[in-house]
C-alpha cells in the first residue's frame, strides 16, 4: 500500500482549515426497497438486512451540476459569504456531466465566482481529498474555499444487477472552508486496484473494439474487505497524529456504503455506534457526495457544537481512502 501523510507541510506549518458553513441537495424522487421489489428479485429485508438501506433519492431531470450548484449555494448562505470572495471552488466526483467543460466550471460560473475552479476525482474518497487540496491551496492563497461532493450515480446502475442497484442514491454536499485552525490531521493514502473490484469504464475499449459496459461494477467483497481494514486504521492514525483519545471525538462520520461496514468498523475501533452518524438508511450511498451529506444533516439537525471534534473517514475505488480530524 502506497500512503501519504498529509497533516503538516514542509518546515512544520500546521494546515489551516475550519468549516463555516454546510450545505446539501437531495433530489425529490425517492427510490424505496418496495419500489425496487418490482424491478429486480430482490425484498425490502434482503436488502435492509446487508445493506441498511431503505431509500435512495433519484435525479431524473437533475445533472450532477444541478446538484452541486444547489449544496452550493445552500453551504454558502449557511456561511453568509459572498461567492466573489472565494479563492477556489473544488469539486470532487466519479458522474460529471461531461469529462469536458468540468463540473466546478459549471458550479463557478454559476454561483459567480470570480476564482480558480478544478475537480478532483478520488472516488468516494473525494471530499476528504478535497479538504486537504482546499488546505494546501489556503496556505498560498488565504481566502475561502468551496468543496463540494456530487454525483449522480444512478444513471450508471445497471437496474437488472440486484448487487448494485440496491445500493446507489443521487445528491451532493458542500462546505465553505476558511483558513482558520480547525483541521488537526489529514491522511490520505491510495492501493491499486489491480482486480478491478470497483470500476466505471469510462471509454475503455476491449482489444476487439467493442465498447465496455458502461455500468458501474463492483466487487462487493474485495471492497468490504478493504473497507473494513482500512477505515478503522484511518481513524486511529489520524486521531494519534491530532494528538487526541478517540473518547474525547464527538462524532465520527463514516463514508455512508454499508451498514455492515460502518457496524464492523465499530467493534474494531471498540466504540459504540452512538457516535456515529448515519443516514444511509435514507440516502444510499452517494460516493464523494457521502461524507458532506451526512456533515450537513448533523450540523443542521443541531448535533455538532462549537469545539467538538469529528472525525470524517472514507474509501472508495482506487483503491483509495481519507480521514481528516476537525475541531468544529
Amino acid at each position: 500500500m502506497q500512503e501519504s501523510w498529509h497533516s503538516t507541510f514542509n518546515g512544520g506549518e500546521v494546515m489551516k482549515l475550519k468549516i463555516v458553513g454546510t450545505g446539501s441537495y437531495l433530489p425529490d424522487e425517492l427510490l424505496t426497497n418496495e419500489d425496487l421489489e418490482g424491478m429486480v428479485e430482490t425484498s425490502d429485508e434482503w436488502i435492509t438486512t446487508r445493506t441498511g438501506i431503505k431509500e435512495r433519492h433519484i435525479a431524473h431531470e437533475e445533472r450532477t451540476s444541478h446538484m452541486a450548484i444547489e449544496a452550493a449555494r445552500r453551504a454558502l448562505a449557511d456561511a453568509k459569504l459572498d461567492p466573489k470572495e472565494l479563492g477556489a471552488v473544488f469539486c470532487t466526483t466519479v458522474t460529471p456531466d461531461e469529462i469536458c467543460p468540468f463540473l466546478a466550471a459549471y458550479v463557478a460560473g454559476a454561483i459567480g465566482a470570480e476564482c480558480m475552479a478544478m475537480d478532483i476525482n478520488a472516488a468516494c474518497s473525494g471530499f476528504v481529498y478535497g479538504l486537504w487540496t482546499a488546505a494546501a491551496h489556503m496556505s498560498l492563497c488565504p481566502k475561502p474555499v468551496l468543496v463540494i461532493g456530487a454525483e449522480h450515480l444512478t444513471r450508471l446502475v445497471d437496474f437488472t444487477d440486484r448487487s448494485t442497484c440496491v445500493l446507489f442514491g443521487d445528491g451532493a454536499g458542500a462546505v465553505v472552508a476558511v483558513p482558520e485552525e480547525g483541521m488537526l490531521g489529514c491522511k490520505l493514502i491510495c492501493e491499486e486496484d489491480k482486480d478491478g473490484s470497483l470500476v466505471i469504464p469510462g471509454v475503455n475499449h476491449q482489444m476487439d473494439g467493442q465498447l465496455l459496459s458502461s455500468y458501474l461494477q463492483m466487487n462487493g467483497q474485495a471492497v468490504y474487505r478493504f473497507a473494513t481494514t482500512v477505515m478503522p486504521k484511518m481513524v486511529q492514525a489520524v486521531a494519534k497524529e491530532g494528538g487526541v483519545d478517540l473518547d474525547d471525538v464527538r462524532w465520527i462520520v463514516p463514508h455512508q456504503a454499508n451498514i455492515r461496514i460502518i457496524e464492523t468498523s465499530a467493534r474494531r475501533l471498540k466504540l459504540p455506534m452512538d457516535r456515529f452518524f448515519v443516514n444511509i438508511q435514507h440516502v444510499g450511498n452517494t460516493s464523494s457526495a457521502s461524507v458532506p451529506i451526512a456533515l450537513d444533516a448533523l450540523n443542521k439537525k443541531g448535533l455538532i457544537e462549537s469545539g467538538d471534534l469529528v472525525i470524517l473517514a472514507a474509501f472508495g475505488g482506487g483503491f483509495t481512502a481519507a480521514s481528516a480530524l476537525l475541531r468544529w
